[in-house]
């Protein structure tokens, strides 16, 4: 390899500093035992990423999925998501994108984001709205591209915009060159690979759970709150980790200390368990001012009702 223009890594190691992917590195955060697939159509190039997923998480297996060049390796969007579903992918980084979306790919992308997959899209490079797959289906986080304090003018947004990750990463060619990759393409392999981190800590991190990390921690660029041009702003891990532990020990702990008259040992603890979860049901404040489930407590048509709509709402 001729490592021609490797001063331009420099620009990889500044923001991988200011976005403390090296401190997460540096406590062993480093994507072990996670699995990542890159959904791309130039698989072993620059261009489809695998370098920078590696660099944030060199550690992570990187599994790269050929979806336009035919090749004899070129797969349907539907045999891909099949292939992250039977081989129990963590993260799904998808660089292409397409006009039209089959039945078969809705219905997969469920399928992923039950799963706890978490899938990622570039959201294109258009200038206007999203209007291509999968970054337009609702199933899948569309990431933009960041560009000196906001997003980039080429850059697509819409209703399933998660946040921004910045562009201009220098990347590696075949050739062992390194030049900067200047698209949405540029963007997403940093944040998958902080979405990697994530699944080591947690494995079985939920869709929810990482769309909520997001809203934490993001930066915020013109607004607060969230918008069509910047999602929830820029993505940056926290200084401190998480608490998550690696087996999720504490989980159920954490449950019976949130809600005093819930035993982890009853026959319904699963069930009450995925209703807190899911939002479909909530607790009561007693007069001491503890949590309290009351789970022999009988239940109307209305609290029913209820339940069903607060499910609704987490689900949207």
């Amino acid at each position: 390899m001729s490592g021609l223009n490797e001063h331009l890594l420099k620009r990889n190691d500044k923001r991988y500093e200011e976005l403390n992917i090296f401190k997460w590195q540096e406590k062993g955060i480093t994507g072990e035992g996670v699995k990542i697939a890159i959904i791309g159509e130039n698989v072993g190039t620059h261009h489809n990423g695998a370098f920078l997923v590696r660099q944030v998480v060199p550690d992570a297996e990187v599994i790269e999925l050929n979806i336009k060049v035919d090749d004899g390796t070129k797969m349907k969007f539907s045999e891909a998501f099949q292939y992250c579903i039977d081989n129990d992918v963590d993260v799904v980084c998808c660089n292409y994108l397409a006009t039209h979306f089959r039945d078969d790919d809705k219905r997969l992308s469920k399928e992923m984001k039950d799963k706890g997959i978490i899938m990622l899209a570039s959201s294109g490079n258009d200038y206007g709205k999203i209007n291509k797959y999968p970054a337009a289906c609702e199933y899948w986080f569309a990431t933009g591209a960041y560009y000196m304090n906001g997003r980039a003018n080429f850059s697509q947004y819409g209703p399933t915009l998660l946040c921004l990750g910045h562009t201009n990463y220098a990347s590696i060619t075949p050739a062992g060159d390194y030049i900067p990759i200047s698209h949405t393409s540029g963007t997403i392999q940093v944040i998958a690979g902080m979405a990697a981190m994530l699944k080591q800590l947690k494995p079985d991190l939920t869709y929810k759970e990482f769309e909520e990390f997001v809203k934490e921690h993001a930066i915020r660029l013109s607004t607060e709150n969230w918008n069509e041009e910047e999602g929830w702003g820029l993505l940056a891990l926290p200084s401190e980790i998480p608490e998550f532990t690696l087996d999720n020990e504490g989980e159920d702990e954490s449950m019976t200390e949130q809600f005093v008259d819930l035993n982890k040992d009853a026959w319904y603890y699963p069930a009450v368990k995925h209703a807190i979860e899911s939002g479909s049901m909530k607790g009561k404040k007693g007069d001491d001012g503890k949590m309290y489930f009351e789970p022999s407590a009988s239940l109307t048509r209305a609290e029913y009702a209820q339940s069903k709509y607060n499910e609704y709402l987490e689900g949207k």
